[in-house]
């Protein structure tokens, strides 16, 4: 999803999503040009942020490190790493 950013706080709401085990990933495409940029070793130039707050050291997240359980109604924050 792409939400328009208006302030320093953003708030989204997946509806309809089944109850089940979910990762989110966001990014701050702060030239607007539908990506996440990076550098030369391709580290993101671009605020950026997974659920769980799991800060990466070297490489993405695997799946199980930034997992959430989604059953009915869950709320989570996920807050952006600066470049």
């Amino acid at each position: 999803m792409k939400v328009k950013a208006t302030g320093d706080r953003i708030a989204y709401t997946f509806k309809y999503l089944p109850d089940g085990e979910y990762a989110v990933a966001v990014y701050q495409d702060e030239n607007s040009n539908g990506k996440c940029d990076r550098n030369m070793i391709g580290y993101p130039t671009e605020g950026f942020g997974f659920s769980k707050n799991y800060r990466p050291k070297f490489s993405a997240p695997k799946f199980d490190e930034v997992k959430i359980a989604v059953c009915q109604s869950v709320k989570t924050t996920i807050a952006l790493i600066q470049k």
